[in-house]
């Protein structure tokens, strides 16, 4: 996911943060434990801060230089974890997780947005 673009009359609408809760969730529900992405250096403050994006670690660093990806020479790869916590200590015995809704992105912009 090297590049996202908005069209200009939805930015600042929160449209980046829907498709990745949905991004995330759909990849939860494939049991994905970490989602990796390249992003430039300048954009690097924003992913941390705003979607919890930290620098790789060096253990996924060493796994990823066997796998094929796609990366830019001044690329800076982030991570986040998609690994899923019990709700409370009595529930991981039963392996009951907290379970992220999948957001329906069939729904159209709200009127008053189209606009």
């Amino acid at each position: 996911m090297p590049f996202v673009g908005t069209c200009e009359k939805y930015r600042g609408k929160g449209m980046l943060q829907k498709l990745l809760t949905a991004l995330e969730s759909a990849l939860c529900f494939l049991k994905v434990e970490n989602l990796v992405i390249p992003s430039v250096p300048e954009l690097v403050p924003m992913w941390k801060e705003k979607y919890s994006f930290s620098p790789i670690s060096n253990s996924s660093m060493k796994d990823l230089i066997f796998t094929n990806t796609l990366m830019f020479p001044t690329a800076v790869r982030l991570q986040k974890s998609l690994a899923l916590q019990p709700t409370d200590p009595t529930d991981a015995d039963d392996d009951k997780l907290n379970r992220v809704a999948l957001p329906d992105l069939n729904l159209a912009p709200p009127e008053d947005d189209l606009n």
